[in-house]
């Protein structure tokens, strides 16, 4: 049936340097269009509409999404994309105001002016349908290729009109994903420090684009590998085509420079991997080593309008390299043969290097970032919040995508707020839908909010993106295990394995689904892949769990005292506190208190919170309450703005400590904030269960128990899980459902059917299941003898 046709309206908008033009659904600044998605250009109608009303996010919800249910996350991503057509910044908006709590309004000045007949040339409208489709939703399918072939239209409409470019006969690339491969520079400047600085410039410089995708070093470095090279070798142009071919990429940029008297010429080509035929060059001069930078800029920018991308999103993405990353030519240079360190895997001396970096400009935010990120790696938390906390503070003049990069490294680590942490991988995957990267940290981020559904279809969008990501790989595997999806998640480590993707991870991940699967000659297959190598004290650790969530307590402990022998042997020096706390676990799970106890208040207070948080938890339900309210002062203390501590670590372990106290009632609402992330493992539906179990509503303690264990794959190798069929036999009882409190004993029977016999745990529900059986006794004695 055809669609009606619905009159247009004629009314135009204007707004400073800016027009709406409702029936053509354009936006116009000063006669040039701003590119919007369709629902971030019906939010702004809707709100000019009714501007200066205050709008409720419901309203808005309703208005531009009607026939949807969609999160709240996609207005307030709308929002921003809204406000950076705007021009406006995080300091300051003028046009859309937030109004905290409440909703949003529009606040600029408004006229409206009737319509004129307007030709615009043809050019105009093909930008528009370009940009379009670069920050339209990503579809669960991939996307339309549409806007290539209209951006290489848009290109020829430009040349005709009088753009310029070097070379422009060369003919443009085919359509599809664009990956690239940015090799060395020939170096004829008479100046080493060129050598790994003008690479990573350009790397920079062109990662900038959504057009784009820029192989990152350290896949070019594993990729070197795989070749049979040093991971550390000069990219010259021949191995930088061998790289792109192997990573099915299509052009490797090439680039020179060449010192003429005190000047220098600077040139760029792309080239097809395959063929090595020319794609696109660009040159310009430089008059000072001072000015390459700026020279560099103006050749990428060439070269990006010459692979196709429009001039608008250039405009839009295009931070001079100075800006985005120092005016200091030396902190540049120290800062990418830092990089060049990690992408090599020398991370002990790539610290120096951005140490150096930073002392020469302690206002260059990547180099802050950079250092942020090799410190999480080391575990060192603490300190890297702080670099991440810095970059953000400086993050104002970098490009668009280091921005939210470094965004959302802030909310992960200063703020420990997922939610923002995965709204801005969500804003990042919009504005740059070829990039594998933000889909798979999403996916990460999603593990750790307990959205493992969510989590799977992120870390899939990466591997279409990216079909070597090892680490999207993995985050496929790991939220498909969690999701009880066990023969999926086999299915995805198999697959890797056999694209020569073999890590600790897969085994690990695979360990854990035959540990769950009573797969015994599975579980010894994965342990021994391990034997001698790097990561044997991890497995070891997971064979150690595996002993204590049966019950076998002692040959647990031998495995731990193992697992801590093989981290010596790495030289691990922080490896064996954490088995401090897996101990400490294990003897509470078992119920030795005082033994948990000891362990538990041994770790050492310079500890993750998340770590100090367990380690609280163990101490106050063994009758360490001291020790945990020290800790929870030291929490409140702690001056910086943390959600998860708030939200989630600081109820947890008051809820601990008035568990411990025999205070019910007061626990369950303690532990309610924590709710939200109830299945990101199984500490919070375990303590919410004791709680309601000791408050007598076993109703509710079943519920809590029972998320545990229909959810095996959240964590097969915890000794929660077992416990969690006890924990529901004891509420059956109380509720006098006799059948399935006798079913859930002998389940958690079954499990520690090899326990070591002297657990006070399990001596304690031997006595309750016996005495349940003589009751039985009694009652049918007592029949028959009426």
């Amino acid at each position: 049936m055809g669609r009606a046709m619905v009159p247009r309206e004629s009314r135009i908008y204007v707004f400073g340097a800016f027009r709406i033009e409702p029936g053509a659904r354009s936006l116009m600044r000063a006669d040039e269009p701003v590119p919007l998605t369709p629902k971030a250009f019906d939010l702004l109608l809707y709100m000019v509409r009714n501007a200066g009303r205050l709008l409720t996010k419901e309203e808005l919800l309703g208005a531009v999404w009607p026939d949807s249910i969609v999160e709240e996350g996609n207005l307030s991503q709308n929002v921003f994309l809204l406000r950076k057509a705007l021009g406006e910044t995080s300091k300051e908006n003028r046009c859309i105001l937030t109004i905290p709590g409440r909703g949003y309004q529009f606040a600029a000045p408004l006229a409206s002016e009737s319509p004129q007949l307007t030709v615009r040339a043809a050019h105009t409208q093909t930008t528009a349908i370009v940009e379009e489709e670069y920050f339209d939703e990503v579809p669960a399918k991939r996307r339309s290729r549409r806007w290539i072939w209209a951006g290489l239209a848009a290109l020829a409409v430009m040349a005709g009109a009088g753009a310029i470019f070097y070379r422009s006969a060369q003919r443009p690339m085919p359509g599809g994903r664009r990956e690239m491969v940015v090799a060395d520079f020939v170096n004829r400047g008479k100046d080493p420090a060129f050598d790994p600085t003008l690479r990573r410039a350009v790397e920079i410089e062109l990662g900038q684009s959504p057009y784009l995708s820029i192989l990152p070093q350290p896949k070019v470095a594993e990729t070197l590998r795989m070749m049979g090279r040093p991971a550390d070798e000069r990219l010259s142009e021949p191995v930088a085509r061998e790289v792109c071919q192997r990573n099915s990429g299509q052009a490797v940029i090439a680039g020179e420079i060449v010192s003429v008297g005190s000047h220098y010429l600077v040139t760029l080509d792309a080239l097809d991997c395959a063929t090595g035929s020319a794609i696109s060059q660009a040159k310009a001069e430089a008059v000072s080593k001072e000015d390459v930078l700026k020279s560099l800029d103006r050749v990428t920018r060439q070269v990006r309008r010459q692979l196709g991308e429009s001039p608008h999103s250039i405009q839009q993405f295009d931070v001079p390299i100075y800006q985005a990353t120092t005016k200091s030519f030396d902190a540049l240079v120290a800062f990418s043969r830092g990089n060049a360190m990690l992408a090599s895997r020398n991370v002990a001396d790539a610290i120096p290097l951005f140490d150096r970096a930073i002392e020469l400009d302690p206002k260059f935010a990547l180099a802050y970032a950079a250092r942020g990120r090799v410190l999480a790696n080391l575990q060192e938390h603490k300190r890297a919040a702080e670099d991440y906390a810095k970059a953000f503070a400086l993050s104002d003049g970098v490009s668009e995508r280091e921005k939210l990069s470094i965004t959302a490294h802030f909310y992960a680590f200063v703020d420990e707020d997922l939610e923002r942490t995965a709204d801005t991988y969500k804003v990042w995957a919009r504005l740059y839908p070829r990039d594998a990267v933000s889909w798979t940290e999403l996916a990460g981020t999603y593990i750790l909010m307990g959205r493992y559904r969510e989590s799977a279809a992120a870390a899939a969008e990466a591997l279409k993106l990216d079909p070597s990501s090892v680490l999207a790989y993995q985050m496929l595997a790991r939220a498909q295990k969690k999701s009880n999806l066990f023969e999926d998640a086999k299915a995805t480590c198999r697959e890797a394995l056999v694209r020569g993707l073999d890590n600790w991870h897969f085994h690990s991940i695979l360990f854990q689904i035959a540990y769950a699967e009573k797969d015994s000659a599975a579980m010894a297959r994965e342990a021994a892949w391990d034997k001698g190598k790097t990561t044997e004290n991890s497995t070891l650790e997971n064979e150690a769990f595996a002993a204590a969530t049966e019950g076998r307590i002692q040959r647990a402990h031998e495995l731990f005292r193992a697992a801590a022998e093989a981290s010596h042997r790495e030289r691990l020096e922080d490896f064996p506190n954490e088995l401090l706390l897996d101990e400490a676990q294990v003897e509470l799970f078992a119920g030795f208190l005082p033994e948990a106890r000891s362990e538990a208040e041994r770790v050492p207070l310079d500890r993750d919170t998340y770590t100090l948080t367990e380690a609280g938890i163990v101490a106050a339900l063994s009758g360490g309450t001291p020790y945990a309210a020290a800790l929870i002062a030291r929490l409140k203390n702690d001056p910086r703005h943390s959600v998860l501590r708030d939200r989630i670590y600081i109820p947890l372990l008051e809820g601990a400590v008035a568990l411990y106290e025999k205070k019910p009632g007061e626990a369950v609402k303690l532990l309610e904030p924590a709710q939200v992330y109830e299945l990101r493992d199984y500490i919070i539906p375990f303590l919410r269960g004791r709680a309601f179990l000791d408050a007598k509503s076993p109703e509710r303690a079943v519920a809590e128990y029972r998320a545990i264990a229909d959810n095996a794959g959240i964590d097969p190798l915890s000794p929660m899980y077992p416990l969690a069929y006890l924990g529901m036999a004891r509420a059956y009882r109380l509720q006098g459902k006799r059948v399935e409190s006798r079913a859930a004993y002998e389940r958690f029977f079954e499990i520690w059917k090899d326990a070591d016999a002297n657990l006070p745990v399990l001596l304690e529900a031997r006595r309750e299941y016996a005495q349940k059986a003589e009751d039985r006794r009694q009652k049918s004695e007592a029949r028959r003898r009426k």
